[in-house]
């Protein structure tokens, strides 16, 4: 994790950005309510770093925290490959490359939202994997969670629901499965806690508005302003608009990402996206090694797959974006345990 740590640190801006890289390094400072869907758990982990982490600029210690986020999620992606089976320089290696893949290395050395969510996810599939190879089902539990948490962070972390569930059901066989079944009113639990932290909107907007506290009020037609009060969601009106992010037309185009015609032009995405971040010789590396490692343990490759694959779709169809790599950090991550798997097996499995 500290190799692409330092590396994002040192390529990170110390200047403001612009559009949603500027909101995302100052409204986090003010704790604020930024635009659609708020990000809170994003907006509440950045208050606390960018006051703690108090050396340089904010937008320097902004952009550094989705360094850290994103070094954290490369760990997990190194302790997957551990897990299953990888030595420890190929796994190390396998994953110093996923970290300066152009996608993972551009918006690590930047304020996103997106990366905050792409390490709940990343470490939320490491969870179930872990589970699935033998530990408690307290990683169970945690993967749901640290879901619940990534959709506070930013909801792309929602797509990788369908991969937990498949993988909580698929994931033991014949006596494992009856000596650990799936707690599932804690698994329910832990991800409404994770999404709870949406609650955060309405009390602060409250807060804002009763202590007035928005600067951008003395504006004519302000109402819930930028940065401090987004979209005012202490009103049901607001919070609806908030957390729908219907002024985008999110909802219509969530809705159509359900349509299963768009999974084939996801898997096209999908490939086209591992080609870009590794190549041509690294994208038939990385087929071989998905082929290997289904041979070995279906469950795990069908996991990591479906992770991937299934983000893509809103990617593919939504429009109101100029920068939809950001939605696809995790194709160039799951590469990882893929590349490992072309690699012989140490003749003593290590474990992450």
């Amino acid at each position: 994790m500290l190799i692409p740590v330092v590396i994002y640190a040192a390529s990170a801006s110390h200047e403001p950005g612009s559009w949603d890289t500027a909101e995302l390094q100052g409204v986090p400072f003010i704790l604020g309510i930024s635009h659609p869907t708020g990000f809170p758990l994003y907006v509440l982990a950045g208050y606390v770093w960018s006051h703690v982490v108090a050396v340089d600029t904010i937008a320097w210690r902004m952009n550094v925290m989705s360094g850290v986020a994103v070094g954290v999620a490369c760990a997990a992606a190194y302790g997957i490959a551990r897990l299953f089976g990888a030595a420890r320089t190929i796994a190390l290696a396998a994953t110093l490359w996923c970290s300066v893949t152009p996608n993972i290395w551009s918006h690590a050395s930047r304020a996103e939202a997106q990366d905050l969510a792409f390490m709940c996810a990343a470490l939320a599939i490491y969870a179930m994997l872990r589970w699935i190879n033998g530990a408690s089902t307290a990683w169970c539990v945690a993967a749901f969670a640290l879901c619940g948490m990534g959709i506070a962070a930013h909801p792309n972390a929602l797509w990788i629901l369908p991969a937990l569930i498949v993988g909580s059901i698929v994931g033991r066989r014949g006596g494992a499965a009856r000596r650990a079944r799936i707690p599932v009113p804690l698994a329910i639990l832990g991800f409404v806690a994770g999404i709870a932290l949406y609650a955060y909107l309405p009390l602060r907007s409250s807060y804002v508005v009763a202590h007035n506290a928005d600067p951008t009020l003395v504006l004519p037609g302000a109402g819930g302003g930028i940065f401090w009060n987004y979209n005012d969601p202490r009103t049901p009106a607001g919070l609806t608009r908030e957390l729908s992010g219907s002024e985008f037309q999110t909802p219509s185009y969530l809705l159509a990402s359900l349509n299963p015609v768009h999974f084939f032009s996801a898997l096209i995405a999908f490939v086209g996206e591992t080609r870009a971040q590794y190549g041509i010789a690294g994208t038939i590396a990385i087929a071989l090694g998905a082929v290997l490692s289904w041979r070995r343990d279906w469950r795990v490759t069908l996991v990591l797959l479906l992770a991937a694959v299934t983000g893509l779709v809103f990617s593919v169809i939504y429009p109101n974006e100029s920068d939809v790599d950001r939605y696809r950090l995790l194709v160039p991550w799951i590469a990882v345990p893929f590349l490992c798997a072309l690699a012989p097996r140490p003749a003593r499995g290590g474990r992450a």
